[in-house]
């Protein structure tokens, strides 16, 4: 129950974060993949 309450957290917070990155799609790259690495890290916890 707890890793499903987690997980809707990160999405959450995902689509907080991709929002302005699809503003700034041509050079949002490295953020997008500093949000992925967040991601990853936050999964691991």
């Amino acid at each position: 129950m707890h890793k499903f309450h987690e997980v809707d957290e990160i999405t959450r917070v995902s689509s907080f974060s991709v929002v302005p990155d699809q503003s700034v799609a041509s050079g949002g790259e490295p953020e997008l993949r500093l949000t992925m690495k967040v991601l990853v890290l936050s999964q691991k916890n």
